[in-house]
């Protein structure tokens, strides 16, 4: 059960939810059933971690339906009616709290059922309500067109005959202007999807036909609006990475406004913001290595960086490593800490050891970053090839070349035999270990002929995991 989609679920309810929900069942109107009541009144007991080892199907069986055999097929039926509750209760729930869109349907319930009362000032409250609590983005432009579409046919249902006294309120333009910026916004976050996909997995895509519409966005428009205009400049540094005035344009416009954003959009600009920002450090750019830092802040400042209610381990060790680049020891220290409580629970643990040897790392307290290496078992494959290459950093710093070299050959044999490994990324480590293995030999042999060429090598390329560390030690050589 710990699995099951329904543990899932409940996961994700408050504990006002869970309540509420414990009245919607009971709701015969909702649900006629009383095994599904006396279920969820098992099964709510293990709420919120639902980890208990008594957390079972036959346990929930045996509680549900005392005195009877066990049956998979009815507990499967009952838990599966439950998880439908759970999920129709979160659908009317999200219909509650969103105004806007309540209110749509409410105003179509009334063309529906022909009742027109009441239905002119029932609009212009939705729109005033829509203006007062809806930030200007692809959601408010959506709601204030219908808005418009709804009150036209209202005023011409109930003034028929008289249609010509009500022509001044009938909103053409208005309700054209908010469809367009809606169509701009939708059109403008496609193509960055699609660019953003060319970029990262090499795959292309006819976008001729989105190419023509970005052709013919009339800039008077967007200008009037900073969300669809940032968006615009937003297509431009993924078409042009060396446009870095689009770059500032776009970050200065987002900082100006940022009250007027929802969540969404500052969650989806910071992020495109960041990776031109890596695209550029990856380039040889340095100085956008503080505007990165930066955007990390701005993140953790607006928590957008929650994912399903979680922070990633990704994220966490990216801002952890770019404070401690950054050379902001205490703020590396503080996030370690203080923002663990934001990780899965499940990779909490992991997270945290990975993070807390890499500050022991930069302290250069050595055997504390391999002591905390050793409470880390990453599952997935690209975290342990961090964790490996982290090892290796370790090994070298330590002088250990007998354990760094046995590293060494080890992690190419597991780049070597692994087909998972995608051929975009396999380089990045491949390069890093031929880097190391030759830093290793160039360290004993102090070849001065050698040191430079391998220097000279190592700046005409880019795909390197530890690139910065790796430029670090080859000034070491020589010096």
């Amino acid at each position: 059960m710990k699995r099951h989609s329904l543990t899932a679920l409940l996961k994700s309810f408050t504990k006002e939810e869970i309540q509420l929900f414990a009245d919607y069942i009971s709701s015969p109107y909702f649900n006629r059933r009383k095994a599904v009541i006396k279920l969820f009144r098992v099964i709510i007991k293990f709420y919120p971690a639902f980890d208990d080892v008594n957390f079972t199907k036959k346990h929930l069986f045996t509680a549900v339906f005392p005195g009877k055999n066990y049956n998979d097929s009815s507990i499967r039926v009952i838990i599966s009616r439950l998880n439908e509750l759970a999920f129709d209760f979160l659908v009317q729930r999200n219909f509650e709290e969103n105004n806007p869109e309540s209110n749509l349907i409410r105003i179509k319930t009334m063309f529906k059922r022909n009742y027109f009362k009441n239905g002119e000032s029932f609009i212009e409250r939705s729109l005033r309500s829509l203006y007062e609590n809806t930030p200007l983005a692809e959601d408010r432009f959506y709601f204030e067109h219908n808005f418009f579409e709804m009150k036209k046919s209202f005023l011409q249902i109930n003034n028929s005959g008289i249609i010509d006294k009500k022509l001044d309120k009938l909103e053409f333009t208005n309700s054209i202007e908010c469809f367009t910026n809606y169509f701009y916004i939708r059109t403008l976050k496609t193509y960055i999807i699609i660019l953003n996909i060319k970029i990262l997995y090499n795959r292309d895509y006819d976008t001729t036909f989105l190419e023509n519409i970005y052709n013919t966005i009339e800039m008077k428009i967007i200008r009037k609006y900073p969300v669809i205009e940032i968006y615009y400049l937003i297509v431009i540094l993924l078409k042009d990475t060396a446009n870095e005035d689009a770059y500032f344009r776009a970050k200065n416009l987002f900082y100006k406004n940022l009250n007027s954003f929802n969540k969404s959009d500052k969650e989806e600009i910071l992020i495109n913001l960041g990776n031109f920002a890596s695209r550029k450090i990856s380039e040889g750019a340095e100085s956008f290595r503080k505007e990165k830092f930066e955007l990390l802040k701005k993140e953790i400042e607006q928590k957008t960086f929650n994912i399903n209610g979680y922070m990633t381990f990704v994220y966490y060790k990216t801002v952890v490593s770019m404070a401690l680049i950054m050379k902001d020891v205490s703020f590396a220290k503080m996030f370690i800490v203080d923002y663990a409580v934001y990780l899965s629970g499940e990779s909490r643990n992991n997270s945290y050891y990975y993070c807390s040897a890499m500050y022991e790392f930069y302290m250069k307290n050595y055997n504390n970053a391999l002591e905390q290496l050793s409470k880390v078992n990453f599952p997935d494959l690209y975290s342990k090839l961090d964790l490996k290459v982290f090892q290796i950093v370790i090994f070298y710093e330590m002088n250990y070349d007998e354990a760094l070299l046995s590293s060494i050959e080890s992690f190419r044999h597991f780049l070597n035999n692994n087909k998972l490994i995608t051929k975009n990324k396999h380089p990045y480590y491949f390069n890093f270990y031929r880097a190391v293995k030759k830093l290793t030999a160039l360290r004993n042999t102090k070849d001065e002929f050698e040191i430079n060429l391998f220097i000279k090598n190592f700046l005409n390329k880019h795909m390197f995991i530890n690139k910065v560390w790796i430029r670090e030690k080859l000034d070491n050589l020589k010096a």
